[in-house]
């Protein structure tokens, strides 16, 4: 299957044994680093695209998030059909349980859609009593920028 791998990319290609000589960190470290960074997020951002979908660190965050009942918004990076065809059956289940997928693939959809990201962002930090500010970030006139800030 066209970019499925049972081996985690997250360490990187030029890792040895799950440690990245050039950055010095493990797999293991940037789990840790997810999983407690998605223990104090108050939802969960999930790019998707072609290639992440079929990977086991999409499965990996998308059960993560599910078992810390952290509310998923899916966002389309490239264009893909919707629910995701030739996703793993897990990852399937789980994205068919999220109702608010936005589509970002191209600089309209991007510039068109940000909005919608950020007030779906406040509406659920709000209902789950989180007082952050999200703030939209200057869009440039040529190309894409990708980022929220959490103030």
């Amino acid at each position: 299957m066209r970019g499925h791998s049972s081996i985690s990319t997250r360490s990187g290609p030029a890792s040895i044994g799950g440690h990245d000589p050039i950055n010095g960190s493990s797999s293991s470290n940037l789990q840790s680093n997810i999983t407690r960074s998605m223990r104090h997020a108050g939802l969960v951002l999930c790019c998707i695209t072609p290639k992440y979908i079929q990977s086991d660190n999409c499965l990996t965050d998308l059960r993560l998030a599910e078992n810390l009942g952290k509310p998923i918004i899916p966002l389309l990076l490239r264009f893909s059909a919707w629910p995701p065809e030739g996703a793993p059956p897990a990852i399937k289940k789980t994205l068919a349980k999220c109702t608010d997928t936005v589509e970002l693939y191209n600089d309209k959809l991007y510039r068109q859609n940000l909005p919608l990201v950020i007030d779906r962002v406040r509406k659920v930090l709000s209902n789950h009593g989180n007082s952050r500010d999200v703030t939209l970030p200057p869009l440039p006139k040529n190309g894409l920028t990708r980022g929220l800030t959490l103030a």
